[in-house]
């Protein structure tokens, strides 16, 4: 199962990428679903690494996903719940730039749900998930245009 949500941002891909990585700023703009990303490495600089591990809080439940993509187009962590085969997610933000322009960005966020809960969690919460990360985006966007 994969939820997809994109949107179009008026700043290059480096300053949205660079707002979104601003991790304590989260809970001033969006309150709704992801509400903190915290390494926890707190004393390491710059942006989390593939390997890192992140304390997230999405939806009301804290889990500690491991950074697998960290590079200036996209960034990626995968969950899981039990181990790989009960239940994980590929939660993912690109920042691509608009139709070759390197000053709009469009921000795609997604997640590729996999394992053998997969079906359950379709079922229960699978419906709202894509509404929740449009909720973000928008509120991501309104977030990194309110600051140029």
């Amino acid at each position: 199962m994969v939820v997809y949500t994109e949107i179009e941002i008026e700043v290059p891909p480096a300053v949205a990428r660079e707002a979104f990585f601003n991790f304590p700023a989260i809970p001033n703009y969006h309150t709704a679903f992801l509400t903190q990303i915290t390494p926890k490495n707190p004393s390491k600089q710059g942006p989390p690494e593939v390997g890192d591990i992140l304390t997230v809080t999405a939806g009301g439940m804290t889990f500690s996903p491991v950074v697998e993509v960290s590079s200036s187009e996209e960034f990626t962590w995968r969950g899981t719940l039990g181990s790989t085969w009960i239940f994980s997610g590929a939660h993912s933000f690109k920042f691509l730039p608009v139709d070759g322009s390197t000053q709009k960005t469009r921000l795609v966020h997604s997640e590729e749900f996999q394992g053998a809960l997969v079906p359950l969690f379709g079922l229960i919460g699978g419906g709202s998930t894509g509404k929740n990360f449009q909720k973000f985006n928008e509120d991501f966007k309104t977030y990194v245009e309110a600051r140029k």
